[in-house]
């Protein structure tokens, strides 16, 4: 089946900002000026409560506070035009839509139902069964969902013309992952890292790898996958072990003190190796190593 991939973009985004942190007045900034920015294009202002947050819509963008933290919200048009600038303002994205837009040469009414029984095939073979959800639009559009709508990614294809209505998506199958969670902020800081058609290519691996997963015969092919359950950005991972071990081994190492666990303690902690990184003087090294082969003999 001849097909071409006519749109590739992020369709929706959410993104976070603690009241407390210093990003927080870039951020409101940036949200407000977006803001502006739909109300100068002929939308209306008005205020809107929203996953608990309160504050202002405009179009398809959402600006909202509550006691801990400010969310903006785009979709659409306004996802695909200010969805770099937020990823790269906010420091957390809670929800990331990719769409592919992909071009047959004539209609083809059974794609998406062939797509959701070839997955159902494929689920039987799998240790982690997806849900699949297939909605029939007898004659005015299918729909097809794999995945939990709760979990951290899951997909839709669905008739694009049929959902817009608009000519120039005739013919048009979209794909669209949608990202949650800690899987939307490191996707979302991978895409800052590419633009133009390294940026489209890469968008294409993440929708691809997500039908191979699904064993559905996806319309385009890539010469390379990603993980979905697995990518992670390593300046963000990074930061959050950190704080991870600044916040939990003190109190796991007092609290084994405190039970007398010191040699069990000295059996597993790399105390001369942890020296070592720090530039400690060998003199020291040594002799802490001396004493901890001392101390685990008697033990």
């Amino acid at each position: 089946m001849a097909a071409t991939i006519v749109g590739a973009d992020v369709d929706w985004i959410s993104s976070v900002c603690p009241l407390d942190s210093p990003l927080y007045s870039k951020c409101s900034d940036l949200a407000l000026n977006i803001i502006s920015d739909q109300e100068a294009l002929g939308d209306v202002t008005h205020s809107q409560m929203l996953y608990g947050y309160g504050g202002m819509k405009s179009g398809k963008v959402f600006f909202g506070t509550r006691t801990d933290s400010a969310i903006v919200q785009c979709s659409g048009d306004a996802a695909r035009k200010y969805w770099r600038a937020i990823a790269e303002a906010f420091p957390r994205t809670s929800r990331l839509d990719i769409a592919i837009d992909v071009r047959l040469e004539s209609a083809d009414t059974d794609y998406i139902r062939f797509a959701a029984r070839d997955s159902a095939e494929h689920r039987t073979t799998s240790r982690n069964p997806w849900k699949i959800r297939f909605i029939d639009g007898h004659g005015a559009g299918d729909t097809a969902y794999f995945g939990s709508f709760n979990s951290d990614h899951f997909m839709r294809i669905y008739d694009k013309y049929a959902e817009s209505g608009d000519e120039k998506y005739k013919n048009t199958i979209r794909y669209e992952v949608v990202l949650r969670r800690e899987n939307a902020t490191n996707y979302s800081k991978r895409l800052l890292e590419s633009t133009g058609a390294a940026q489209v290519r890469y968008m294409e691996k993440i929708v691809n790898s997500y039908c191979a997963a699904r064993g559905i015969n996806c319309l385009f092919t890539t010469n390379s996958t990603v993980n979905l359950h697995r990518l992670g950005n390593g300046g963000h991972d990074k930061e959050r072990f950190e704080k991870w071990i600044l916040k939990q081994m003190p109190t796991s190492i007092n609290r084994a003190i405190g039970w007398e666990m010191g040699p069990q303690l000295a059996k597993v902690l790399p105390l001369c190796e942890l020296l070592h990184a720090c530039n400690a003087p060998k003199e020291l090294i040594y002799s802490l190593r001396v004493f901890l082969m001392t101390l685990r003999k008697d033990t």
